[in-house]
């Protein structure tokens, strides 16, 4: 088995007047420890959102995209 993995993953959302989505990609690397499989993960995420109360001129509204790093510990037992 392979300790280092990279992954991508991604997600899209569609509702009425509301659209989110987001994009990651991450290194984990695993490692065996007295039977235990403990992995740790490094990457960057990206997530957005548009959202709208109401058609109307005056609604109210989102439209922001956040990214940043990730860091992430994982326990199997």
């Amino acid at each position: 088995m392979s300790r280092w993995h990279f992954w991508v993953s991604r997600l899209a959302s569609l509702s009425g007047s509301q659209f989110a989505w987001q994009a990651v990609a991450a290194y984990t690397y695993l490692w065996q420890f007295t039977g235990y499989q403990i992995g740790a993960t490094i990457g960057f995420r990206a997530l957005g959102v548009n959202y709208s109360s109401s058609a109307s001129p005056d609604a109210v509204g989102i439209n922001e995209t956040l990214h940043g790093p990730i860091i992430g510990a994982s326990f199997r037992f």
